[in-house]
């Protein structure tokens, strides 16, 4: 997954990029109440993302559902996409979808935080 796989809405500007990932890596260590994503690597790009949330995803017994779903509820994924993924016969595969469904909705998030929000929104 890269940031051309994102909304088009994704600032062009490599700063305004670099802040909405940082602010993706915050709101992914709130959602999962923990440190996923190192935020002190320095400059983070995509791949800190990627790589921390497939780490962190790891540490669960993959086809227990129900406590892989209570992890996920506050990610706000779809059940859809969380029942596809756990029936998947690839784990390895069903992971890297995973992962990619998470960052792609925390991106989201952010985008439509700052979209909606009164204050300033990154450009």
């Amino acid at each position: 997954m890269n940031l051309n796989d994102l909304p088009a809405e994704l600032p062009a500007d490599e700063q305004a990029k670099a802040r909405v990932i940082q602010l993706t890596a915050e709101q992914i260590n709130k959602d999962f109440g923990s440190q996923v994503v190192d935020l002190e690597k320095g400059p983070l790009e995509l791949e800190h993302l990627l790589d921390g949330v497939r780490m962190y995803l790891q540490t669960f017994p993959w086809r227990n559902s129900e406590k892989l779903a209570q992890q996920l509820y506050r990610v706000d994924l779809k059940e859809r996409i969380i029942r596809d993924v756990i029936k998947n016969p690839n784990i390895s595969e069903g992971l890297e979808d995973l992962t990619n469904e998470i960052v792609r909705r925390e991106v989201l998030k952010i985008l439509m935080r700052s979209y909606f929000s009164s204050s300033k929104p990154i450009e």
